[in-house]
């Protein structure tokens, strides 16, 4: 098992970033599981030698005018199969866990458990996504996310 990173710049044939629309929750990013592979998002992250429950996303959405979101918009993790007619979703988590901290500090492990903790999934390992399947990301907000300004890294453990 090896751990994979996935960010908004990764291969366009594993991430497909949209505008999403403001006041509706609607797709930033899709995740697609390449072939062959099955991922897992954990549910319950090591910081500084203690299990966290929750999992580890990195986020830092912005708009046309370079600005941070509204910290009262939502971020909703789902996945979704081929053959699915509708996502399912996990959580909806407020995008102020992540609003007032850089990139930076959130890959800082004084921040890092403050992240995880509050962005729990409500499942016990985490979620497996299996090859073809999607990871979304959706965003319901007052705020129109430019994907050319904002970032978010995910980190996966890679099951095969």
């Amino acid at each position: 098992m090896r751990k994979t990173s996935i960010t908004s710049q990764s291969n366009p044939s594993v991430v497909a970033l949209t505008a999403n629309v403001a006041n509706v929750a609607t797709p930033y990013a899709k995740i697609t599981v390449p072939r062959g592979a099955m991922y897992r998002l954990h549910n319950r992250n090591d910081v500084r030698d203690r299990s966290v429950q929750g999992t580890y996303i990195i986020l830092d959405l912005r708009d046309a005018a370079g600005n941070k979101i509204s910290g009262a918009s939502r971020v909703l993790i789902g996945t979704r199969g081929p053959a699915d007619e509708f996502p399912k979703f996990h959580r909806a988590l407020p995008y102020s866990i992540w609003r007032d901290l850089s990139t930076q500090d959130q890959r800082n492990e004084d921040f890092k458990a403050t992240i995880i903790s509050q962005s729990d999934l409500n499942t016990n390992l985490g979620i497996e996504i299996p090859e073809g399947h999607q990871l979304l990301i959706h965003v319901e907000g007052p705020d129109v996310v430019d994907t050319t300004k904002s970032f978010f890294q995910i980190d996966f453990e890679e099951l095969n």
